[in-house]
């Protein structure tokens, strides 16, 4: 079984406990949101929904490093046929791409599932 290097684990870990922190200050009432043009927009004085945020931005920054980081097993090679695919969400807005069916599809999923997470979290904290 292959194990995690330990910069993704790390940025796994961070990325999960700043989802349940900001989870719980937007259960406590301390998150406000609005839309900017089409965009949502959450903020707060809170600490706890500061630390999650800074959870979440480290854990992107740890995901980015894990990848150039060296360790055992980290020479690769790639195979001579190499798929590609990726996700980009700009605001509500997924764009999806790849080379590989059956994945992309999955990724299109995804952008309708976050779209839809994002629309009700702007519609709940402008309606809440």
């Amino acid at each position: 079984m292959p194990t995690l290097r330990p910069l993704l684990l790390a940025a796994l870990v961070s990325l999960v406990g700043g989802i349940a922190l900001v989870v719980e200050a937007v259960l406590r009432g301390q998150v406000s949101g609005a839309v900017v043009v089409v965009f949502p927009v959450f903020y707060s004085s809170s600490g706890l929904f500061a630390a999650g945020v800074a959870l979440i931005f480290l854990a992107i920054v740890l995901a980015a490093f894990s990848s150039f980081s060296a360790g055992p097993g980290s020479e690769r090679t790639l195979p001579a046929t190499a798929e590609s695919g990726g996700f980009v969400l700009l605001g509500p807005v997924p764009i999806v791409f790849g080379s590989v069916h059956p994945p992309v599809r999955w990724l299109v999923v995804l952008g309708a599932v976050l779209t839809a997470l994002i629309v009700a979290l702007a519609l709940w904290a402008l309606l809440g």
